[in-house]
């Protein structure tokens, strides 16, 4: 099985409070994601921790739970499909008067979903990690469109 670890950071002109609220709210993903990847809400939780998505990425699909959140600090996923587990956290960090945003992805990727859709291990790779600035490139104009 094909491991895609990343980790992306991204510094924003917002407050801890604001990302996280973005990062909560989970039925506006398809807001600022890149259209290829697709969300439905399956479950949604008061306190974040439970709630849940399908994620849907080409003919492919798995699901992602939170489970685990500090409130203006973190979001700790769990990602899972039919076949393999892996998880993701967002990290928020308050930095002379920005916030840091941190991705941390682990994901475990079927050989058939490479040689399917790329020519190597290393062309996934980086198509996976031009998504990611894209996510940040959209998660930051989403921020910008929203009042504190």
């Amino acid at each position: 099985m094909l491991r895609a670890a990343t980790e992306d950071t991204r510094t924003f002109e917002r407050t801890p409070a604001r990302i996280f609220a973005a990062l909560s709210d989970l039925e506006a993903y398809g807001l600022w994601w890149p259209r290829e990847i697709r969300f439905r809400v399956v479950q949604l939780s008061r306190t974040l921790v439970g709630a849940k998505l399908e994620v849907f990425v080409g003919r492919h699909s798995f699901y992602a739970e939170v489970v685990e959140a500090e409130r203006d600090r973190s979001i700790r996923w769990g990602y899972r499909s039919r076949t393999s587990r892996g998880h993701g956290l967002w990290s928020i960090q308050p930095e002379d008067g920005l916030t840091r945003l941190t991705y941390f992805s682990d994901l475990p990727v079927h050989p058939s979903v490479v040689s399917e859709h790329f020519l190597n291990r290393g062309e996934f790779l980086a198509v996976h990690g031009d998504l990611i600035r894209r996510m940040f490139d959209g998660l930051g104009r989403r921020l910008a469109e929203t009042t504190e």
